[in-house]
């Protein structure tokens, strides 16, 4: 399947998600759904840019939101050590409007965020709080990660322990030998 007709499929999946929530379904697999916005959750064949701008705070620890993500969608397809950019969901997103754009959410050095093109929608916080309302729904899934923050001069050891979130930070620049 090319990639128009992974785009096409996606597109489909998003409306999907958006109509079961009318007719009280439980949205397909990967799509979250909240106050007339679909959310896809997209694999890196559809492509989606992560080069963009922070267009504004999602209200979740880090640890508490990939937990949520990664139960809906797994593991997340970029992920780094390094706590500036210590993992990035790309989606796709549906509006009132149809249109469909390109976001993504990530873990940064200012938290957890929704970035995208500002110019592509007037309705970000609209759509900031539509996500949010989705993740509420969803229970976070346990998992373990590491990233390191070179202005702590620490490891953080994060993630979701028994539906928990956790960050514990350890000082130093080597990770302690019980991480390994």
């Amino acid at each position: 399947m090319g990639f128009k007709e992974r785009r096409t499929d996606a597109e489909a999946t998003l409306r999907a998600a958006r109509s079961a929530a009318v007719d009280g379904r439980a949205p397909p697999p990967r799509a979250l759904e909240s106050d007339g916005y679909a959310f896809l959750l997209a694999d890196v064949d559809l492509q989606v840019s992560i080069l963009g701008r922070p267009i504004g705070p999602v209200e979740l620890s880090m640890s508490e939101l990939r937990g949520k993500l990664q139960a809906c969608a797994g593991a997340p397809p970029y992920r780094t050590e390094a706590a500036s950019e210590a993992y990035t969901y790309p989606l796709l997103l549906c509006g009132f409007d149809g249109q469909v754009t390109e976001a993504y959410l990530f873990a940064g050095s200012d938290g957890p965020m929704l970035g995208g093109d500002e110019a592509k929608r007037p309705d970000w916080p609209r759509v900031i709080a539509a996500l949010e309302a989705a993740l509420s729904r969803i229970d976070a899934v346990d998992y373990e990660d590491k990233v390191y923050d070179p202005d702590a001069e620490a490891w953080i050891y994060y993630g979701v322990r028994g539906g928990e979130s956790f960050e514990e930070a350890v000082e130093g620049e080597d990770p302690p030998e019980w991480a390994d």
